[in-house]
């Protein structure tokens, strides 16, 4: 037996009062076409209909653009007088008008509502549609004056969900009294699905764009000018379909006149990861400036870590002397630094490890020490440079060596040499970040 929710009862399709509120059931209608006036169900004009919410071309606008078009597409296809998207704010406490038609001072006085109260909070709350026949007549208290002052008699609401979340409430109205029948509440419901979609969507690349932001204030506007060293570095987002990382890197000018170098990688991804990135690379600046050396710096880091229970990242970091050609290198967790000769070729520097900074309690880092001979390469990187899905590259840490041995070691070409062969071929899913450092000092 087919029932409708009213109020807070059940009752038997068919017995309910000529005015009434109504929660749908998302299989089953109100109305027939027949008691619309018409003969029969037009399905052409009803394919017709559907094309126009769902073609390809509304993609291409942006999130305020498409939700405006398909507003205007949904009045003129439904012939209603209204149309209104709140969305579902991140307490998921209350909707707020973010688009309408013949509502648009909704959306102007930024109106909100909690879930579950008047029209909209309703179908929120029961994420199933729902009709208002009559709003004079309805059990509903309505919330929001603007209808009542644009004469708004009749509603048509339903939920707008993503996998399985509620993100917010489309509904449209009418200034004369009608029953929405199943033809329409399908309708509604297809647009309601293509306006969830476009609203995720458009939230994930505004946070992207936000995070995208905050990353790049963050990593360094420029690398200082040492005499004895030349500088380069690179940052490349990941593909578009991923979120933005928090990789970054780091160059120092210490007082001694040594050099610090890092390169890092908080795992996560989102504002958040960025926003920790810039908190670790505040950190290792203010210890490296104590001039500590590389080991103490990463225990110091890692007891921040720990202390602020933040997610876990990996880093090298590494203080280079260019006046007597000598480096020191520690590593928590991070892939391993690669030193390229003029004459010897490429050797991954392994002898310095460690956990993961946030990994566990850490009391020390293991030291690499080693020269960086006149004309050598020191080359810091990401992981997101080697790792592919498709394991396209079969040994990526031997390709690696390989085509940094065969370019031309200064910093700048490295770097546009190392990016051809392993991201502009395939973009990474991940970002990717390095950092080349080469003494140019001459041996005596």
């Amino acid at each position: 037996m087919a029932l409708f929710l009213v109020g807070i009862g059940l009752v038997k399709a068919g017995s309910l009062p000529a005015r009434a509120t109504r929660i749908v059931d998302p299989g089953m209608g109100s109305a027939s076409k027949e008691q619309r006036g018409s003969g029969q169900t037009d399905d052409q004009s009803t394919v017709q209909s559907l094309q126009r919410v769902t073609e390809a071309a509304l993609a291409y606008l942006d999130l305020d653009d498409l939700l405006s078009e398909l507003l205007d597409r949904t009045t003129e296809i439904l012939d209603v007088d209204t149309a209104a998207i709140l969305l579902l704010e991140e307490d998921r406490s209350a909707l707020v008008a973010r688009a309408a038609k013949g509502l648009e001072e909704e959306v102007e006085r930024g109106f909100t509502l909690p879930v579950g109260a008047g029209f909209a909070g309703r179908v929120a709350a029961s994420r199933q549609p729902a009709v208002v026949d009559d709003l004079d007549d309805s059990p509903i208290e309505i919330v929001n004056p603007l209808l009542r002052q644009k004469g708004v008699r009749s509603l048509l609401g339903v939920p707008l969900i993503v996998e399985g979340r509620l993100v917010g409430v489309l509904h449209i109205g009418t200034l004369e009294r009608r029953g929405f029948d199943s033809e329409d509440i399908h309708l509604l419901r297809t647009v309601g699905d293509r306006a969830a979609l476009a609203i995720e969507h458009g939230r994930l690349m505004e946070q992207r764009r936000a995070a995208r932001h905050l990353q790049k204030r963050l990593l360094p506007q420029a690398l200082p000018e040492i005499p004895e060293l030349e500088l380069a570095a690179r940052y490349l987002p990941a593909s578009s379909d991923a979120g933005v990382g928090g990789d970054w890197y780091d160059v120092i000018a210490l007082p001694s006149g040594r050099v610090g170098v890092a390169i890092g990688d908080v795992v996560g991804k989102g504002a958040q990861a960025a926003a920790y990135m810039g908190e670790l690379r505040s950190a290792l600046r203010a210890y490296a400036l104590e001039e500590l050396a590389p080991a103490p710096v990463l225990a110091k880091l890692a007891r921040f870590v720990d202390m602020e229970r933040s997610q876990m990242a990996t880093l090298v970091y590494g203080v280079i002397d260019p006046g007597d050609s000598r480096m020191r290198i520690a590593r928590a967790g991070h892939p391993y630094p690669l030193l390229v000769h003029p004459e010897r070729g490429a050797t991954y520097l392994t002898s310095a490890g460690g956990l993961p900074l946030g990994a566990g309690e850490v009391d020390s880092f293991p030291e690499h020490e080693s020269a960086i001979e006149a004309g050598s390469t020191l080359l810091l990187y990401t992981d997101g440079l080697l790792e592919r899905r498709d394991k396209s590259i079969k040994d990526p840490e031997s390709a690696l060596a390989e085509a940094a041995s065969a370019s031309p070691l200064d910093p700048e070409t490295l770097c546009d040499n190392v990016i051809g062969r392993f991201v502009r071929a395939q973009p990474s899913e991940d970002d990717v970040a390095l950092l080349a450092v080469r003494n140019a000092g001459i041996d005596e």
